[in-house]
């Protein structure tokens, strides 16, 4: 599953509660969602798998090189 495809599925308040737990902002995740151009250090990105609680991996994360 894409980011944006299991971002967009949560509800106002479930995004928002992702983003805390995940130790970033909506805003970061917006723009992870809706461009190609942002990318995220593995650390954030290992944070956002654990808390997606399996439904994503490291590869539907866009990470820095």
């Amino acid at each position: 599953m894409s980011f944006k495809t299991f971002y967009l599925s949560l509800v106002v308040n479930e995004r928002a509660d992702f983003a805390e737990r995940s130790g970033t902002t909506v805003g970061l995740c917006h723009q992870l969602a809706y461009t190609d151009a942002k990318r995220v250090e593995l650390g954030l990105a290992d944070a956002m798998v654990a808390v997606s609680k399996g439904r994503l991996t490291l590869d539907d994360i866009p990470l820095t090189s």
